[in-house]
């Protein structure tokens, strides 16, 4: 008699041959670590709500260290808010290691710190400009040598800072466009910052012809200066001669002005120009050669007063 497939020789139900055995082994074995893991998770459902109580209890607590950081922090306003962000960002990274630790108890805090020691590094590496930003942008904020609404040029950028973020700051260009310069550049490069003081110098130069009397021009553009509004009398406005040729002498003229943002400074220096320009006309003082107008601040000369404007202080 032929023996049924399955069976054992004897015709009986007894047990599977190997091949039908090794068939259906890898599924057995499949089943048998979903059943484990089913078991598992069943098991860790009392430590998961505690971790999920326990991080909770953190996430409660990083919104009110938050809350405290922001109105605490003596800083302005936006400053504050990102002080208050990362505190709560580190409380929220606590509680997840804590919830962590409560689910999986074989996790110790030195297993977690090893591993999180070597993430580190990795994640430091591939993300060392994103940190390098990261942390100017820190200092930036607490250092403050320039705030939003600041005119400012770095590199060939120039603008008014719109906002400091983590990773850039924001500057608007005179002609309307936008421009992200990231922190690492601000804080090792050059910035120089047109309305760091309250008072900023500007002025021009003009050429008076020998014939026209220099000296008498130099005393009625001084008596125009004295009687402008416009600019201010402390520091006082000067006249200097500081050429002296065939044509004649280039006379410059020095003035200071409130507020010292470059728009202002455009609108000043036009309006004084004008000023001089009737009172030399008026007085029938010809002019020769061109117009020398300067817009920003120069350095100082022998003929500014000693010290110039306080600085601005660097405390809100």
């Amino acid at each position: 008699m032929t023996p049924t497939p399955g069976l054992s020789s004897s015709g009986s139900p007894g047990s599977l041959e190997p091949a039908a055995f090794a068939a259906s082994g890898p599924v057995a074995v499949a089943w048998q670590r979903t059943q484990d893991i089913g078991l598992s998770l069943v098991a860790a459902l009392p430590a998961l709500g505690v971790a999920l109580v326990v991080y909770g209890l953190f996430w409660l607590g990083g919104a009110l260290l938050r809350a405290a950081v922001v109105r605490r922090a003596g800083q302005p306003e936006h400053v504050a808010r990102i002080f208050g962000r990362l505190a709560r960002w580190a409380v929220l990274t606590l509680g997840l290691l804590v919830a962590v630790t409560v689910t999986f108890p074989s996790l110790t805090a030195q297993s977690l710190l090893s591993t999180l020691g070597i993430g580190g590094v990795a994640i430091g590496f591939a993300f060392r400009d994103i940190f390098t930003n990261l942390l100017s942008g820190l200092i930036l904020l607490v250092t403050q040598p320039f705030r939003i609404g600041d005119q400012i040029v770095a590199g060939s950028a120039k603008g008014t800072v719109e906002d400091i973020q983590m990773r850039a700051t924001v500057i608007r260009t005179a002609d309307n466009r936008r421009i992200l310069i990231p922190n690492a550049e601000l804080f090792t490069g050059r910035v120089q910052v047109n309305t760091a003081y309250p008072l900023a110098r500007a002025g021009f130069s003009f050429l008076v012809p020998h014939a026209s009397g220099p000296q008498r021009a130099s005393g009625v553009t001084l008596r125009t200066l004295q009687g402008l509004d416009m600019i201010e009398q402390v520091p006082p406005p000067s006249v200097i001669a500081t050429e002296l040729n065939g044509d004649g002498v280039t006379l410059s003229v020095r003035y200071w002005v409130q507020p010292p943002a470059r728009r202002e400074l455009a609108l000043t220096t036009s309006a004084v120009i004008l000023a001089v320009h009737r009172a030399l006309e008026q007085e029938d003082i010809a002019l020769g050669g061109s117009l020398a107008v300067e817009l920003q601040p120069p350095a100082a000369s022998p003929a500014d007063p000693a010290g110039g404007p306080e600085p601005r202080s660097s405390q809100p």
